[in-house]
Formats: structure tokens, sequence, C-alpha cells
């Protein structure tokens, strides 16, 4: 029992401390006013939670808001993901705005939950614009079974120091978040500016 106790003691610090990291989200807010507020909001984004943080303790959903309150308003967090209903989202707003753009952000687990949506919404001819994956390790299983789906425009890799992102996504960036804790990577401050300063440059058409 002490033992479990002291490990509870630690994890309510470690996230009481993750807390901290929205001060440094101050970078992140300033990227976003480069950009016009009728472009964000032809962004529309999903954060898709990783399925085995139900007390959200990565605090993705912390971050989902933060963007969306930068003017990216057609912002989702989704806790728990159903890949055909947002699959059918993404078909009405292409039916609705031809000129729309989609970015997929999955953190761990949720990778394959990005994957799994680009691939149904590919048979529709929609294209993905960005997936952004958070210190995903599903994907390397994956992607010795099967190619990554070719309708995603871009890939952003966003993992933790001394956990490399695969080498064999198309169209990938990889970048090292400044940590070595799995749980801080989605709400780190440099995860959070580099989302961000994604959004911007799809709005410019980069």
């Amino acid at each position: 029992m002490h033992q479990i106790a002291r490990h509870i003691v630690l994890l309510i610090i470690l996230v009481s401390l993750g807390g901290c990291a929205s001060w440094g989200w101050g970078e992140a807010k300033q990227t976003a006013t480069r950009l016009d507020d009728n472009t964000k909001q032809r962004i529309h984004t999903w954060f898709l939670n990783s399925p085995l943080d139900v007390p959200r303790l990565g605090r993705l959903d912390e971050v989902a808001n933060f963007v969306r309150h930068q003017g990216f308003t057609n912002t989702d967090f989704v806790g728990s993901t159903n890949v055909e209903k947002i699959a059918n989202e993404i078909r009405d707003i292409r039916r609705r705005d031809r000129n729309a753009k989609f970015v997929l952000v999955g953190w761990s687990g949720a990778s394959l939950y990005c994957w799994d949506i680009a691939d149904l919404v590919a048979r529709d001819g929609i294209v993905i614009d960005r997936i952004i994956y958070l210190d995903s390790e599903w994907l390397v299983k994956r992607l010795q079974e099967r190619p990554h789906p070719r309708n995603v425009r871009r890939v952003l890799c966003l993992y933790r120091e001394g956990h490399d992102a695969p080498t064999t996504l198309p169209n990938a960036q990889r970048i090292t978040v400044p940590t070595t804790q799995h749980m801080a990577v989605a709400k780190n401050p440099e995860t959070v500016r580099l989302v961000v300063q994604e959004l911007v440059n799809l709005g410019y058409g980069l």
C-alpha cells in the first residue's frame, strides 16, 4: 500500500509540474497572430487523445482548448475516438467547403486513429493536409504491415528525447521535443509552438 501511495503522490507532482508548461505557451500565442481569422476558420483540426489516457493526464485537451482560443475555432478534442464519425465529419465539411483544410493530431496510440481516418477519406479523394504524430510507439509495427496513407500531404513527428520517430514515413519531418517523459510531450511548450506553427504554415499554403 505504501508503494502505491508513493506512486500516486509522484504522479500528482508530475502532473502539477506539467501545468507550468502552459506558462511557456506565449510564443505559440504570438505565432498564431500571424494568420487572419478567416483563414484560421478554414482549418479544421482534431486532437485525438490516447485511448490509454482516460484521466487525460497528458493534457491534450488543454492544448486543443488553447489552439481553439487562438482563433482556430474549428478545433475539436476527441477523448474517445470513433474513426468513422470523424471521417464522416470530414466528408461533410468537404462538401460544404472545397477550400477547407484538415489536420489530425494523434497522441500515442491515437496515432493509429489518424492513420485510419486518412485511409477512410482517401476513398473519397479527400486529402488530409497534415497529420501530427505525438510520441507514438505504434507506428513502426503498422508501417511493417502496410504503407502509410498516400493522401496525407505532410507528416510532422514530435517525439521525446531518446525515442526516435519512424524513418520510413513519407513526406515527414521529425523533431525532438525537449523532454524525456512520454506524458509531458503533448503539453510541452515546444510541442504547442510547433503545432501552432504548422497550422499557420498551412494557412499560408506552405
